[in-house]
Order: C-alpha cells, then structure tokens, then sequence
C-alpha cells in the first residue's frame, strides 16, 4: 500500500486549505494493496510526479460521492494540496461541477497554472514540491463574491454539524433553492449529499480516534440513527463496512508511521513554515 503523509497547512492558508499531502509509492510485488481514498467535498490540486516515463503532471480532481483506490504500484510520488468544501471556486476559478468524478489536467482546465506545473517539474523532491504548492496556494486571488463565499462556508459547517438543509438555509436567509444553488456552484455537491458525505467524514475521525468503541454507540455520536444508518453510509462512501475499514484504515496508518519515521525530510517539512 503507498504510505499517505498529510500535513496542517499555516495559518494563512487554514480558511481555504484543509490539508498539503504526499503519496509515496511502495516496493513492488504481488501483494502491494491500493490506498482508498474517500468522499470529503474538497478540491484537491495534485502534482503527479513523473518517474521514468516523463516530466510530471499539475492537475485537478474534483469532487465526489464515493470512494476510489489509488493503485498500490504506482511509479512515482504525488503531492497535492486539499482545498476544503467550497474553496476551489474562488482561489482557482473553476466550477466544481464541472470536476464532478473527474481528474483534469491543468493543460486543458487551467492553463494559467503552467507556470506553476513547470516549476513542479523543476522539483528534485516532494518536500520541494510541496513548497511550491504551498506558494501557489497561497499567491492565488478570491474571484468569488464575499457574501457568497461567506454564506457556503457557513453552510458547510452547519451542515458538518449535523443541521438539516431546511435549517441550514432559514439561518442564512436564503432560501433552499438559493442555497443548493450556491452549493452546487461552488462545492460540486448538492446540500443533502454534501450533509450524508461530511456526517460519513465525522464518522471517520471517531472511528480513528476510537477503534475499540461500540459501533452502535459511535453510530450516534457520528449523527446517525442507529449502526445499520450508519453502516449503509460507509458501504455507500467507502465499499466497505465499519468493521472492515478500520481494520484497513489502521494498517495503512501503521505503515505510513513507520515510512515517517524512517523519511526525515518530509517530517522536518513540517516545522519548515
């Protein structure tokens, strides 16, 4: 399975940038698994590095109501920076529903990101490469309206606590179809889809801080009414049962621990602000 490093992006980025992130490739053989990687709402722009085959690739994908594997033997490293729900639209001029289930490159998509793709290839290392994603991150305008980019940020935290759309949109003062337009717009997802794809995320984060917990009792804390709501969430979202994702969610923590304790570089990045 690749190892998966993920880091908090500085406090300048932390409103638009939910995460910068590294995928190092594995050994080879017949046994290296895929890394499954889930539904979150977020934009992500990603640099494919190129390995033997040629000079690497800036592109987008975009959001989605399911999960995907990343081939275990893949060639070559990737690193990306994770644009939280609604953020994309604004900092990189795209329409998210344009990226739904999709990776673009940059060539066709945003081309005024070709700058920024060669100087990715000019990168002898992740670490270096993760800089320059970090400055392109921060160096890109807000197109969007402020009202507007104001109003889906609070909706998708109302709504990643658990509030209805009907609810959600009465505290805004819009309507619900101004508000699933304005979703839609900028996040890609429609409310109740966004709402199920952010309630199965918070599902995650306890179930990675609480392995050992009764499922039927984390089900409702995670905002589900019972561990049969929840599971159809997680075979929808993720192919996979509660039980069976974390078990393979530890393992590809454990072995991502072990690469980062072993790669001294990425792990100094960190601190490299």
């Amino acid at each position: 399975m690749p190892t998966y490093h993920e880091f908090p992006p500085p406090a300048p980025l932390r409103l638009a940038v939910d995460a910068l992130w590294c995928v190092n490739p594995t050994t080879p053989g017949p046994a290296v698994s895929p890394l499954r990687v889930l539904p979150d709402g977020c934009v992500d722009l990603i640099f494919r590095f190129g390995g033997t085959t040629g000079e690497g690739q800036l592109s987008l994908v975009g959001p989605t109501d399911r999960a995907f594997l990343l081939d275990g033997a893949m060639p070559a490293p990737a690193v990306g920076v994770r644009f939280r729900p609604g953020m994309a639209a604004g900092r990189l001029g795209v329409r998210p529903p344009d990226l739904y289930r999709r990776e673009v490159a940059v060539d066709r998509a945003l081309p005024q990101l070709g700058a920024w793709q060669e100087r990715l290839r000019g990168s002898a290392s992740p670490v270096e490469a993760l800089r320059v994603l970090r400055w392109a991150a921060a160096s890109m305008p807000t197109r969007s309206a402020p009202g507007v980019s104001a109003r889906v940020g609070r909706a998708v935290e109302l709504l990643g606590r658990g509030w209805r759309v009907a609810s959600t949109a009465a505290v805004l003062g819009v309507s619900e179809r101004t508000l699933r337009r304005d979703l839609v717009e900028t996040v890609g997802l429609p409310p109740k889809v966004l709402a199920r794809v952010l309630r199965f995320q918070g599902a995650v984060r306890l179930l990675d801080a609480r392995a050992d917990a009764d499922l039927a009792s984390l089900a409702l804390d995670a905002g589900y009414f019972d561990h049969a709501h929840m599971n159809r969430d997680f075979r929808e979202f993720a192919g996979l049962s509660p039980t069976a994702f974390g078990h393979e969610r530890r393992a590809a923590a454990d072995s991502s621990k072990r690469r980062a304790g072993e790669d001294g570089t990425l792990k100094s990045w960190i601190w490299d602000t």
